[in-house]
């Protein structure tokens, strides 16, 4: 049996393509314009409650109206968003071929024409979607895809900001390191600048088959992202290298003023490097040493020149000098320089910070921050806070503090932040009222759960039962009171009844009060077994008359043979007792009927009325109905 259900909303499901940081993908078909397309399940963080549930996709449809405005060829077009079933799903182009990351992965690495090609393809799409504002934010060989007439296509465009690139607190990786850019890393805030970061380590890679930032640990990762050159491996580049070198290392700048300031900018110094030359010799292009490492250092700091002073004096007291000072530097075996050599830069190394329970909001002196990052030049001490919801725990870190820092929050004095939409409600904890109005923090001593009701005049009460130990604040749109108004109900059939919700709302004659909208009512009769849906529309001050129009009806006669005696259901409700000789009427159209003989053989049949008499038998023993 498929794992997957054969209908989405409108879209016939026919395979699972693939699996991503979203959910599931299913390849789709679009019956009304026969056109296949890629549904993409939201799947929702574990621990959300439904407040937050909420908030996530009302933020998942602002992110895609603005990804859905993405029309450019080597975009993956966003054509719907919908909820069915309780889940969400997007639907979107689907494009056949395989991700640039399983290209890597199969080729290992490409030519530079062939990577500059699918690089320059990307980069207009960036342009594109740059100058209307979106960033992609998560640009990885995986969300980029080639397309078997060799298309560029990026896919996921502005939904990253949805799920986001993170690291888990506890230390596992939600979402790989390896593209991003510092100012990411930095909690900082982004622009398209930070995709070309992304993009320039994707070049590197299909250069050369590996990514320029390695490691076996996060930290390890974003240390060099942070604060390390890539090491050129790029070999076979022939006499363009060195320009495609400068290119790349120019987008990988860990400053972003000092990279390229749009994708048009990286376009144009890649069409400039001249292709049509031909490789000359291999070479594997390493970045320049440092300054101070061209020139041979000497191991101690002695002034050699100023032996010569002993040059006037005679050899003798030359060579007694020179001996005196071997002496000195090598006595015992140790060398005692005359001045400090030159020290090893040493670089800032990120702390990673794991937290019971996990996902903990961290604060260094007030800043939130990702992971901790603190010079080994800074010597003062510093205080990390980690959060989640009315859990805390504080320390005292410096450059000196080991990595991974393991922290168990524990409960503690907390404000929780109440928010609403329009502002100014009234906040009631447990039933009872508080002197707040939205937005307000509210003062907690413990993680008990409490109730929040959110009221205003004029808008419907909301009330939400909070965890403070899942989360410290709260978002609640709150909603007008619709305008009502009247429905008289009516007909010339007396037992008709009206429901709404399967509840009975309404009987003939009746009038009732309903807020304006447009509602499904189920007319039903239950003499005649007859049951119709109808819609009611209900505008506001107004009385409206709704009218139904009485069952049609035919009238049954059925028998049994040989045994004729038994019972009868139609519609799973009981009917009456054989034989039926025209007594019972039933409402027009098809219906389930189930005969049980006296000697317990059941047929089962369905019937489908007409106006008029109609008569069948039930022939038990063959287990058949056949007409009079």
């Amino acid at each position: 049996m498929a794992d997957f259900e054969e209908k989405v909303g409108r879209y016939k499901i026919l395979k699972v393509i693939g699996k991503g940081a979203f959910g599931i993908i299913y390849l789709a078909e679009d019956p009304k314009i026969q056109r296949l397309v890629a549904l993409k399940t939201i799947i929702y963080e574990k621990g959300m409650n439904e407040e937050e549930k909420s908030l996530y996709k009302d933020k998942i449809i602002k992110e895609a109206q603005a990804a859905g405005k993405l029309l450019h060829p080597n975009i993956v077009t966003l054509f719907d968003v919908f909820d069915f079933q309780g889940k969400t799903y997007i639907s979107m182009e689907y494009v056949d071929g395989e991700t640039l990351d399983e290209k890597i992965r199969k080729e290992g690495k490409f030519d530079i024409r062939t990577s500059i090609s699918i690089a320059i393809a990307c980069l207009k799409a960036l342009s594109y979607a740059h100058c209307l504002g979106i960033v992609h934010r998560d640009l990885k060989p995986s969300n980029i895809m080639i397309l078997k007439d060799g298309r560029v296509k990026i896919t996921d465009f502005g939904l990253a900001k949805m799920t986001g690139t993170k690291l888990s607190q506890e230390g596992f990786l939600l979402g790989t390191p390896h593209y991003m850019s510092p100012e990411q890393i930095d909690n900082k805030p982004l622009d398209g600048r930070s995709d070309l970061f992304s993009m320039g380590i994707i070049l590197y890679e299909m250069i050369s088959g590996v990514r320029p930032f390695e490691g076996e640990t996060i930290s390890s990762i974003l240390k060099q992202i942070l604060f390390e050159e890539p090491k050129f491996r790029i070999g076979e580049m022939g006499s363009y290298g060195e320009e495609l070198r400068q290119v790349i290392m120019k987008s990988l700048e860990k400053e972003p003023t000092k990279r390229f300031q749009t994708a048009d900018e990286f376009i144009s110094a890649l069409n400039n490097i001249n292709l049509e030359e031909s490789q000359k010799e291999n070479k594997t292009f390493l970045p320049p040493p440092p300054p101070n490492l061209l020139k041979k250092q000497p191991r101690y700091s002695v002034d050699w020149k100023t032996v010569t002073i002993a040059g006037a004096s005679g050899a003798f007291f030359t060579i007694l000098l020179i001996a005196l000072l071997q002496f000195i530097i090598l006595k015992g075996g140790n060398p005692i320089p005359l001045k400090n050599p030159p020290s090893e830069e040493v670089l800032p190394t990120p702390i990673e910070v794991r937290t019971d329970p996990p996902e903990a909001l961290l604060f260094l002196d007030g800043k939130k921050v990702t992971i901790p990052i603190i010079s080994p030049n800074d010597r003062k001490k510093h205080k990390l806070v980690a959060k989640k919801g009315c859990l805390s725990q504080e320390v005292e870190i410096s450059y000196k503090t080991k990595t991974p820092l393991y922290l168990k929050l524990s409960e503690g004095p907390f404000q929780f932040k109440v928010d609403s939409d329009p502002k100014g409600a009234r906040i009631l904890i447990d039933g009872k009222e508080t002197d707040f109005l939205t937005p307000a923090f509210i003062p907690g001593v413990d993680c008990k759960s409490f109730t929040l009701t959110l009221s205003m005049d004029g808008y419907s009460d909301v009330t939400r039962e909070i965890d403070p130990s899942e989360l410290d604040s709260v978002m609640i749109s709150l909603s007008q009171k619709s305008q009502e108004g009247k429905v008289k109900f009516r007909s010339d059939d007396s037992q008709m009844q009206f429901y709404l919700n399967g509840k009975l709302v309404a009987r003939v004659g009746d009038t009732i009060s309903l807020p304006e909208g447009e509602y499904e009512i189920d007319v039903i009769n239950e003499r005649v077994l007859g049951k119709r849906k109808a819609t009611l529309k209900v505008i506001p001050k107004e009385t409206t008359q709704f009218y139904a129009e009485p069952f049609k009806t035919g009238r049954v006669f059925l028998f049994g043979r040989p045994e004729e005696d038994g019972k009868v259901q139609v519609d799973g409700k009981y009917f009456g007792e054989l034989p039926i000789t025209g007594d019972k009427i039933v409402s027009s159209g098809k219906h389930s009927f189930v005969a049980i003989s006296s000697k317990g053989r059941k047929v089962v049949f369905d019937w489908i009325i007409k106006e008029g008499e109609q008569k069948k038998i039930v022939d038990f023993q063959k287990r058949k109905v056949i007409n009079f």
